[in-house]
């Protein structure tokens, strides 16, 4: 876990964008959706419980496809050792908000779908926030030592397959089933919840590149398109 406290800031305009939504037609046109952004995170800031299951491991060597760490521990993905073979150290990172907000998103979703949907884009704009606040306290202490750091990279990118990478992270941070686990299907329970890799060291540059860039909904994405 990590040791620093965890601050996450959420406006109204990233619980929109987490419903899929374009916050400055949305503002103008359906105000009462901005409403219920607004009392999606007056009510839901006391549901979350962040948690940010991180470890760092030094890379040993890397050699074709394959990304040796510490430990005996072991990438082997061709696509994640192209884009990591700077790396001197590689951060794993599992993040999750807690299964609270999608209790809350079912318990409303037949009396009220509209505001059910606010919690959703809520929830999205949490884990986004606390997976953002992670790769941040990341670049710090990289920063600290005259290191930058790579874009985070997640299974399911499209050259990542998802059961690979999955248990590649699981395996590398076993985390407590309790806070967070994966189903036969390679998804993450509690939903809101993230994972990632990111690669420290003194070669990166992503000043043009983003996630976004290798994910496989780029083209159709709406989340995207409306932060574009």
């Amino acid at each position: 876990m990590f040791a620093a406290a965890i601050s996450l800031d959420i406006t109204p305009e990233m619980v929109l964008r987490g419903q899929g939504a374009n916050p400055a037609i949305i503002t103008n046109r359906k105000p009462v959706l901005l409403e219920n952004a607004e009392r999606a995170i007056q009510e839901g800031m006391a549901l979350l419980s962040p948690k940010i299951i991180e470890r760092t491991i030094e890379v040993i060597k890397i050699s074709h496809d394959r990304i040796y760490l510490e430990n005996n521990l072991l990438i082997e993905n061709r696509f994640i050792t192209r884009e990591l073979s700077s790396a001197g150290r590689i951060s794993f990172i599992i993040c999750t908000i807690g299964s609270a907000i999608e209790e809350k998103v079912s318990a409303l979703y037949r009396s009220d779908p509209v505001l059910s949907l606010a919690f959703d884009g809520f929830g999205t704009a949490a884990i986004e926030a606390l997976a953002a606040f992670a790769c941040e306290t990341v670049r710090i202490r990289a920063k600290e030592e005259d290191l930058c750091i790579s874009i985070p990279y997640s299974p399911g990118m499209i050259e990542w397959p998802l059961e690979k990478g999955q248990n590649q992270i699981f395996s590398i941070l076993q985390p407590d089933p309790l806070v967070v686990r994966l189903t036969p299907s390679f998804q993450m329970i509690p939903k809101k919840s993230m994972s990632m890799i990111i690669g420290i060291g003194t070669g990166f540059n992503h000043n043009d590149r983003q996630t976004c860039d290798f994910c496989a909904a780029r083209q159709t994405c709406r989340y995207r398109l409306n932060r574009d």
